[in-house]
């Protein structure tokens, strides 16, 4: 279920995987926890870009997937282009 992202594309807020408990991917319904999850890491993301942003960073930043997998914990080398 989890997929290499680009920095370019990203998943952002408005993502369907956030919101309600009763949104869907592909006809099932989304986990609480999977919900959680994907908000959690799209703001620890955010944050991230943030600092690499703010401090003209010239190297990778460590991203965390935003997938709805609750047991994925995989870190993305992403730059900002």
């Amino acid at each position: 279920m989890c997929q290499r992202i680009h920095a370019s594309s990203a998943p952002r807020r408005g993502h369907p995987f956030v919101g309600s408990s009763t949104s869907t991917t592909g006809g099932e319904p989304v986990d609480p926890d999977a919900t959680q999850k994907t908000a959690l890491y799209r703001e620890v993301n955010a944050t991230t870009e943030a600092m690499l942003k703010q401090f003209a960073a010239d190297h990778a930043g460590s991203f965390l997937c935003e997938c709805p997998d609750v047991g994925c914990d995989r870190r993305l080398a992403l730059t900002y282009q």
